[in-house]
């Protein structure tokens, strides 16, 4: 019987075509910035050659995880935790 839902395998399907067009697209100079400031603040090392293999989406991933380690996101790290 189906629900009319929608699995989460089925919402994160994209079609090669569709992999193809984000992977044209590029990683902002704005991103980037925010990425080589965030990782500073957490510690971490920014590798230039990094933007050339993420797409914007995945950029946006890693800088909402990065806020979140630095304190600034919607889930930071308890008081009183190593980051």
């Amino acid at each position: 019987m189906a629900t009319g839902k929608r699995t989460e395998r089925e919402q994160s399907h994209v079609s090669p075509t569709e992999e193809a067009a984000r992977r044209n697209e590029e990683v902002t100079d704005h991103q980037v910035e925010r990425l080589r400031v965030l990782s500073q603040e957490v510690g971490e090392p920014f590798d230039e050659s990094e933007r050339a293999r993420m797409t914007p989406r995945e950029a946006e991933r890693k800088i909402e995880d990065l806020q979140n380690r630095a304190g600034y996101g919607k889930n930071p790290p308890a008081p009183g935790r190593d980051r």
